[in-house]
């Protein structure tokens, strides 16, 4: 578990820096830089783990499920910087956690997840909550939350079209391939998609001037990309070797209160009862959310018989 929660903190450094970078960038430019930093720094788990593997390194090819995938990231990553540039980092760290409603949902759409009764009432906890966080603040309010939630509901499509891939015989030539391997192949090419849709709206909404980025914010999303995109995930999936994916998810879901560590020296937030409210309202929804999905997955598992 230690592993996760050290991804966990890794991430949430990086949406600090992020939130940085826009001091010296617009939410156009650090999302592309964000895009093709992240692709460019995976390339060096990737060839690592393939040929510590004995494979060849192999980008995943552009299929219409990547393509699509690519499309998703690239306006969502879009939105979450538009969304950090109009507010705190603590704010979108906390209104990130809606993620997991449109992977759920997702899930029971897509790859026919059934869900309990009270996981769909948490579920609706978890959106009222984010209503009562963002509505009070007006430098967000109905725009801000419609922004966060359009974000989430895209970051999860794409998630779930590469999940999709990841799927025994989906991807070919993937056979053989371990399964870290193979979701660093994905980055890269999700990635790679994201970064040329993002280079040409910069193109088209401000010509090559677009490409003039400032140093000091381009470093910042460079640091972001690294600890987030690269070591994170490392980290991340080192620590399925020994927790459960949903139980690693569980702890991925109190992420917020990371972030707001990280994030209060530099940019503290106020919570008036309101936000106060809608705060633990969707941090106790989405943790329980998390917590009964690690149940279930607990309660399917195999187990060996006695003496085995």
């Amino acid at each position: 578990m230690l592993l996760n929660l050290a991804s966990v903190l890794l991430t949430s450094v990086g949406v600090l820096l992020n939130k940085f970078a826009l001091g010296h960038l617009s939410p156009l430019q650090a999302a592309f830089l964000n895009a093709g930093f992240a692709a460019a720094f995976c390339v060096v788990p990737f060839t690592y783990l393939a040929a510590r593997s004995g494979g060849m390194p192999r980008i995943a090819s552009f299929r219409p499920l990547i393509i699509v995938a690519g499309l998703a990231n690239a306006v969502a990553l879009l939105l979450l910087f538009i969304l950090l540039d109009i507010a705190g980092p603590i704010t979108v760290g906390f209104l990130g956690r809606l993620y997991i409603v449109f992977a759920v949902l997702i899930g029971v759409v897509w790859f026919r997840e059934r869900h309990t009764a009270l996981e769909y009432f948490l579920i609706l906890l978890s959106v009222i909550g984010g209503g009562l966080f963002t509505l009070p603040d007006e430098s967000l309010g109905g725009t801000g939350f419609a922004i966060a939630l359009s974000y989430c509901l895209l970051f999860a499509v794409s998630n779930a079209l590469s999940k999709q891939a990841l799927r025994p015989g989906a991807a070919p030539g993937s056979a053989g391939r371990s399964s870290v391997t193979a979701v660093y192949s994905i980055l890269i090419a999700n990635n790679l998609l994201a970064a040329a849709l993002l280079a040409g709206a910069l193109v088209a909404t401000r010509g090559a001037g677009g490409f003039g980025f400032d140093p000091s914010g381009a470093a910042f999303v460079a640091g972001s990309s690294l600890v987030g995109s690269v070591i994170g995930i490392y980290l991340f999936y080192q620590g399925l070797r020994f927790i459960s994916f949903s139980r690693a998810n569980l702890v991925r879901s109190v992420q917020p209160l990371f972030v707001a560590a990280a994030s209060f020296p530099f940019f503290p937030v106020h919570l008036g009862p309101t936000m106060a409210a809608g705060a633990l309202l969707m941090i106790v929804s989405v943790v329980w959310l998390a917590a009964l999905s690690a149940r279930k997955e607990s309660d399917v598992a195999p187990r060996n018989p006695p003496g085995k």
